[in-house]
């Protein structure tokens, strides 16, 4: 077979080579995302990149009869726009492992020489291809698909910390809303108490300072009261940054209110377990060893190069052969580099992820046990409230009141007993708030919601060697 034959033959089939192994297809990463999405976070739904967008009808009609804590979730894992744009890196990260697993292109070098006299040109053709790629590509491909693999789980803890991020505002806008409620009745009674105190100094019983007293009060209870809508109206406004919106939510109804206090969970134990096993970013960390591992690998397979392939020459007239051909092959001679800067460095940074997996598992564990415990003191306290000091402010109030209507106390002792009961009611709605935000503070611990143990079946994921 002449060269010229044999180029017909390989280039062709190179060619081949190459354009059916450079696809990229990201949908088995997209699916994959959006599963471990469900898992953190707890949604059915979740955003995909060649599904339908939600739409603004559909966002406005969420908003029509007040929204609720389940239908701010769905919107921000459908519609935040940073949480869209991991899906695009995901394709990115598809494409570089694509990218790992195909041979480099071969080198085609063609040269002629021209007689200085009669005679005919002599001519040179060279195709060469990589041969130290083919022990090289299976650790360049394993880096790849374990980079392939953090970038899906870090996509999962975005998604897992922007619905936390969403549930905090939003119990901290309803507390505000409650508080708001209560500090306008604070307002009203303070109102009632400077004018029953008023009343007073004009009979001579009361003094002009308690007048001023209780105008004081009356003041101060005013400027509670506007701070509270002010930040009621600050949370609704986090919860459109969240939402990933454009409107103005400053005056947006909120359908549901602060959640019954979660009195049954796993023990702490099994919540821990589950939390080192599935957290995205204890998963993501060990991704990261892994794929240093695959690239140290890698760098250490690169210390020799080799190229294998087939030349081609025809030599100047008088030859005893018109053309010639057979194998070449050519070694890049490790003389001055012999890529150990680039080993080093990949040990360096294999070690350097080892360190923070050690550390993302010790922070993972430190978080699920103070939030445990932070979830445990608030059940405690809500417990506390509930059944003896709210139960014992009320009595004490409709004593006052009863007391009054049988001329027993003066108006201002009534009011008094009002007082405290108002302020009992801040402390409830405190209260409730500290225990909704310790579950959302425990779910963000774990790495998926505390009543809900995920099923170990899909990873894949085992601790380093």
């Amino acid at each position: 077979m002449t060269a010229i034959k044999a180029l017909r033959w390989l280039v062709p089939a190179a060619a081949l080579g190459v354009a059916s192994c450079g696809a990229v297809d990201p949908r088995p990463d997209f699916d994959r995302a959006k599963r471990e999405i469900q898992i953190a976070t707890g949604e059915s739904q979740v955003y995909d990149p060649d599904g339908p967008v939600l739409t603004g009808a559909e966002i406005e009609a969420a908003f029509a009869d007040g929204l609720s804590l389940a239908e701010a979730t769905r919107i921000a894992v459908l519609n935040h726009r940073r949480l869209q744009a991991g899906f695009q890196l995901l394709g990115v990260a598809r494409a570089d492992f694509v990218q790992a697993g195909l041979l480099e292109n071969p080198t085609f070098n063609f040269g002629i020489l021209f007689p200085d006299a009669v005679g005919r040109p002599r001519w040179g053709v060279d195709l060469l291809g990589s041969l130290s790629e083919l022990w090289q590509i299976s650790a360049r491909k394993a880096a790849a698909r374990a980079e392939l693999e953090e970038r899906v789980l870090e996509l999962a803890l975005q998604a897992a910390d922007l619905v936390a991020q969403v549930r905090e505002v939003y119990f901290r806008a309803l507390a505000a809303r409650e508080r708001s409620t209560v500090l306008k009745q604070q307002m009203e009674l303070a109102r009632e108490t400077a004018a029953a105190v008023a009343r007073q100094v004009e009979l001579g019983v009361a003094t002009r300072a308690d007048g001023g007293i209780a105008e004081s009060a009356l003041v101060s209870a005013q400027a509670a009261y506007q701070q509270e809508k002010g930040e009621e109206c600050h949370f609704l406004h986090r919860l459109g940054v969240l939402l990933s919106l454009e409107q103005d939510l400053g005056s947006a109804t909120l359908s549901d209110s602060l959640p019954a206090m979660s009195k049954n969970l796993p023990p702490r134990d099994a919540l821990l377990a589950a939390a080192l096993a599935h957290r995205p970013d204890c998963r993501s960390a060990l991704e990261s060893v892994r794929a240093s591992e695959q690239r140290l690998q890698y760098e250490k397979s690169r210390i020799l190069s080799l190229s294998m392939g087939v030349s081609g020459e025809r030599p100047e007239g008088g030859s005893s052969a018109d053309q010639l051909i057979g194998p070449a092959l050519a070694m890049r001679l490790p003389i001055f580099d012999q890529n150990r800067a680039k080993i080093r460095r990949a040990e360096f940074e294999l070690e350097r992820r080892r360190k923070e997996f050690e550390a993302v598992r010790a922070e993972t564990t430190q978080r699920v046990l103070g939030a445990y415990d932070h979830w445990e003191r608030s059940l405690e306290s809500h417990e506390f409230v509930s059944s003896r000091l709210l139960p014992q402010l009320e009595q004490s109030v409709g004593m006052a009141r009863r007391a009054f209507e049988l001329g027993e106390v003066t108006v201002l002792s009534r009011l008094e007993a009002e007082r405290r009961s108002l302020d009992a009611k801040l402390k409830w709605s405190e209260v409730r708030l500290a225990s909704a935000l310790a579950v959302v503070e425990l779910d963000w611990a774990l790495g998926f919601p505390a009543n809900q143990l995920p099923d170990s079946t899909h990873l894949q994921s085992q601790l380093p060697r």
